[in-house]
């Protein structure tokens, strides 16, 4: 059984809502945007295994840029 939890990215999966968030938290790089990455995507459970599974630098560069469009 797949348990969905209600979350900062919606309705998601409960697994790879945990998973995600330990390796933000365990990466320098990623954690400093935890707030971008976790914020309310669309993409729901397909953006949480690319933060899962994607390469940090280009994590990093989305959000820097999500970052940068945010401030103007």
């Amino acid at each position: 059984m797949v348990r969905k939890v209600q979350t900062e990215v919606g309705v998601v999966c409960g697994g790879l809502y945990i998973r995600a968030h330990a390796r933000v938290d365990r990466s320098p790089r990623l954690s400093k945007y935890k707030d971008i990455i976790f914020a309310d995507w669309s993409e729901g459970n397909d953006h949480l295994r690319w933060v899962l599974r994607g390469r940090v630098r280009e994590i990093e560069a989305w959000a820097q840029q999500i970052k940068e469009d945010m401030n103007g």
